[in-house]
């Protein structure tokens, strides 16, 4: 890249001539304007040579997380900026399964909280009306078992 050969001639120059010079690494960044919510695609971003203390460093350490808040083209992706794939959502209807030596037991709830792979979230029994905690083992179910 001859904008990399640059900025290293660059910061060779001010190293000689005494000066700090801006630590640059390779960054992701959006190329896209990244709603709240959507998960990030290979295309939504690429790497670029930025300075940017606690930008994230390769792109797939980005692809398939979802973005917490609105980003727009340019912005160089932070950790802060992304979290684990929401499995289920608030007021969703979920299947409780509950599994205990040899026992299964199924059921449905509405969840109270929204939750990514292996989160503890709330949930309410349809059929009790008890509030229950249950882990989130994939789209639309949760563990029940202690």
């Amino acid at each position: 890249m001859m904008s990399r050969l640059l900025k290293q001639i660059a910061l060779g120059i001010a190293l000689s001539l005494g000066g700090a010079a801006p630590a640059v690494s390779d960054v992701v960044e959006a190329t896209t304007v990244l709603r709240a919510g959507q998960l990030v695609r290979a295309v939504d971003v690429r790497l670029a040579d930025k300075e940017a203390p606690g930008g994230i460093p390769a792109v797939e350490h980005v692809v398939g997380r979802e973005i917490i808040s609105t980003i727009y083209p340019g912005h160089v992706l932070r950790p802060s900026d992304l979290r684990a794939p929401t499995m289920i959502d608030r007021n969703q209807i979920v299947e409780m399964i509950y599994r205990d030596r040899g026992l299964t037991l199924r059921s449905e709830g509405r969840a109270l909280d929204r939750g990514a792979m292996g989160d503890l979230i709330r949930v309410m029994n349809l059929a009790s009306r008890e509030t229950v905690t249950g882990r989130v083992t994939g789209p639309g179910k949760l563990d029940m078992s202690r």
